[in-house]
């Protein structure tokens, strides 16, 4: 199928140039024969390279030949129409003053005898070798299986075994007066054709494989290694610069660079995210695992729609250094936004054009990523992640011989490299196939599930019937009808199957034991790592355990989050009101009105509602205690007109601190406050160790203003006056004053 275009231009109001254009798809069957004009849209405005608006039909028609006479089916418009009249108003919508003439010439152009047509997207008519056009960043059809090599070039193999490099051209062509040039790869005697406005890659942002290897290839003198080879290779390479403390892990960055060039294959990817202490080896990690994957890249300072744009047009695989830094924190940070966009195919990072907020720029951000973090990452992007750990290491030889990674990575990526371009086309069958999304035009299940009468059953066996396709009466049924739920899961249980077919039965149990996005990416890298043939289910089964343990840590910080965000909305909403203050001014709050507003919040964010015992010990990681500043007051609740004498939590400095409540400052405690507080607490408690330990926690929330380290020398001393003597052994005990114990 090629896209031809007749062209008819009209200048607009405004400055520049915009044109409509008839688009008819023109499909050749054999030399001479009549092609056909399908039903296609009828006009398209487009500025420059960017198609902004396309409406109208024109009927299916067959030609005598290219470049023939318009066919008897398409008319002029007739004014008034309903496709008249929203054509004008569409015109009108993209800036023409005049939509009415424009028509007119529009439509006259159609009583035209002859016209002028040519391929859209693919030059001049030279029989185009392959399906579609070619990807800048390369690809994979059922033909052929091509990578760019540098400037202009690009190494293939094709379904039927030819290997070679296919070299970038350009020709133009003139039309009405405008030029364009069409690029495409040159096979020699044919020509394959970019889309318009598209061209190869100048300059890659990636460092390809020399070309002197695929010449190689070429000639036959280079063979790809097996899989088994690559993954021996790989583990050697990463175990040779990389100290990391579980071993399953190894495994993981093996199956990422596999999947880094098989993502082409796939329709779902999972990330990498290696966290670790600053030091600890985590950018060196990513560098590894980067330097052997298709396209990797690693993006330092880039903006996020650099990345976006090198994405969609070089297919880069992603790593990006300390994502937490990076991204400053923000959760709507524009990068994060292309990393959470990026995981599943056909997703898009949207954005506005900085030039015109009022136009939307959307990019395909599908791929592999990984990414390092020091701290952690936004709940949504680990999810998609799948955690590795890096540490700091004690074996002097691993930063040492760091810088020799470099070139045994290279040379493992040429063997990756040559691994996809021998096994690529062969990679699909009735088992890869199970991975990909169904295709409801080859799948009669569908059809015979969806579009059968529900419930309708024999006399015999109670079997549905053989209703014919969309035989149900839509209109007449409840839409909560059960057979519906019947219905939908039949058709899940279908979809299931054809599923799980690629799965062994243990992994189908294992499974089982997932839920939500961990079963999705358990299912993924199950099926990956069958399809290419390794068994590494242990490993996998240990790294999901170890995800979901810190899964579980992180949904007890995401609590911990959500009560700290509410407790800093209620001191804020009750600071100026002195029915809930202490007489030391502090804001006081009744526990019983927290602990029911904040379940209250929970269940607005789906999550399930804390006993009282986890509540208190989410306040005790905020700093409330019920030593200092958990006591039996009298505040009222928000229903009541007067206060009760019931459980408050109080707003002390330390609370203050922990939730990030900057105070008006005021004078500090006097020394002699201070002396005082610290004997009377070792007065009440009789336990010098105690009291050291209460001076910490304790004296400074009494004393807010004071910071531990504005106390620390009160304490000192204390010591030296012989009130607490710590022995050198680090144990404490009270009085005496005697210097052997100073």
């Amino acid at each position: 199928m090629v896209d031809y275009e007749i062209k008819f231009e009209a200048k607009t109001p405004k400055k520049g140039q915009k044109t409509y254009v008839l688009i008819g798809k023109i499909r050749e069957k054999v030399e001479g024969d009549p092609v056909k004009f399908d039903k296609t849209p009828a006009v398209r405005i487009f500025k420059g390279d960017k198609w902004s608006y396309s409406v109208g039909q024109i009927e299916e028609e067959e030609f005598e030949k290219v470049g023939g006479n318009i066919p008897s089916s398409v008319k002029p418009w007739e004014e008034s129409t309903r496709l008249w009249n929203k054509l004008k108003g569409k015109l009108k919508e993209v800036g023409i003053k005049d939509p009415e003439s424009v028509l007119k010439k529009i439509s006259a152009s159609l009583e035209r005898e002859h016209f002028e047509i040519r391929p859209r997207g693919g030059g001049k008519k030279s029989g185009e070798p392959f399906k579609g056009s070619p990807h800048p960043g390369g690809g994979i059809t059922d033909q052929i299986v091509y990578e760019p090599i540098g400037a202009g070039k690009y190494a293939y193999r094709t379904a039927d075994g030819e290997k070679g490099i296919a070299e970038a051209g350009a020709e133009k062509i003139k039309e009405s007066g405008i030029e364009t040039t069409l690029h495409y790869l040159d096979f020699g005697d044919k020509r394959w054709f970019f889309e318009e406005g598209e061209e190869p890659l100048k300059k890659p942002l990636f460092d390809p494989v020399s070309e002197e290897v695929v010449e190689e290839w070429v000639e036959g003198k280079r063979e790809a290694p097996s899989v088994k080879e690559l993954w021996e290779r790989s583990l050697t390479y990463y175990k040779s610069f990389l100290d990391m403390p579980r071993e399953a892990e190894y495994n993981f960055m093996v199956l990422q660079v596999f999947q880094s060039w098989i993502a082409e294959l796939l329709p779902i990817v999972f990330y990498l995210g290696i966290q670790g202490e600053f030091g600890g080896g985590k950018t060196v990690s990513g560098e590894a695992v980067i330097l052997p994957c298709r396209h990797g890249f690693q993006t330092g300072n880039t903006s996020p729609s650099f990345v976006a744009r090198g994405i969609e047009r070089q297919k880069l695989t992603i790593f990006t250094d300390e994502l937490d830094s990076t991204s400053g924190g923000d959760e709507d940070n524009a990068l994060y936004q292309v990393f959470r966009q990026g995981y599943r195919r056909g997703l898009k990072y949207t954005r506005s054009a900085k030039d015109d907020p009022d136009r939307l720029q959307s990019f395909e951000v599908f791929g592999a990523k990984l990414f390092t973090a020091h701290s952690s990452v936004e709940t949504a992007l680990r999810t998609r992640t799948i955690p590795l750990h890096s540490r700091e290491t004690d074996d002097v030889k691993y930063p040492v011989v760091n810088v020799d990674k470099l070139s045994l990575g290279e040379r493992l990526k040429e063997g990756f490299f040559l691994w996809w371009m021998d096994n690529a086309l062969g990679l699909k069958s009735e088992k890869f196939e199970a991975v990909l999304p169904v295709d409801v035009d080859q799948v009669d299940y569908v059809d015979q599930i969806v579009g059968r009468a529900p419930s309708q059953k024999d006399s015999q066996g109670g079997k549905h019937s053989e209703a014919g396709p969309h035989s149900y009466n839509w209109s007449t049924k409840s839409t909560r009808s059960p057979q519906i739920g019947e219905i939908a899961e039949e058709l899940r249980e279908k979809l299931y199957e054809r599923k799980k077919r690629i799965l062994e039965e243990d992994q189908i149990e294992k499974l089982k034991e997932a839920s939500a996005r961990n079963a999705e990416l358990m299912y993924q890298i199950f099926a990956l790592s069958n399809l290419l043939g390794v068994n590494i289910d242990e490993d996998i089964a240990k790294v999901f355990e170890q995800k979901k343990a810190e899964e579980r840590e992180e949904r007890e910080i995401g609590m911990v989050g959500i009560l700290r965000d509410m407790l800093v909305e209620k001191y804020h909403d009750k600071k100026n009101d002195p029915d809930f203050k202490t007489e030391d001014g502090r804001v006081k709050i009744a526990n019983k009105e927290i602990y029911d507003d904040f379940n209250e919040r929970l269940k607005d964010e789906d999550l399930s509602g804390v006993s009282p015992h986890k509540f208190k010990e989410y306040l005790t990681e905020l700093g409330f205690s019920d030593v200092t500043n958990r006591k039996k007051l009298k505040v009222r609740m928000p229903d009541e007109s007067e206060p009760q004498s019931r459980m408050c939590n109080i707003f002390d400095g330390r609370v203050l601190r922990k939730l990030g409540i900057e105070e008006t400052p005021t004078a500090g405690p006097s020394q002699k406050e201070i002396v005082e507080k610290l004997l009377d607490l070792y007065s009440e408690y009789g336990d010098p160790e105690r009291t050291v330990a209460w001076f910490l926690d304790v004296a400074e929330g009494q004393f807010e203003n004071a910071s531990r380290g504005e106390l620390k020398p009160h304490v000192l001393r204390l010591k030296r006056g012989g009130e607490i003597t710590l022995r050198e052994d680090g144990e404490t005990r009270g009085g005496g004053g005697n210097d052997d114990g100073k």
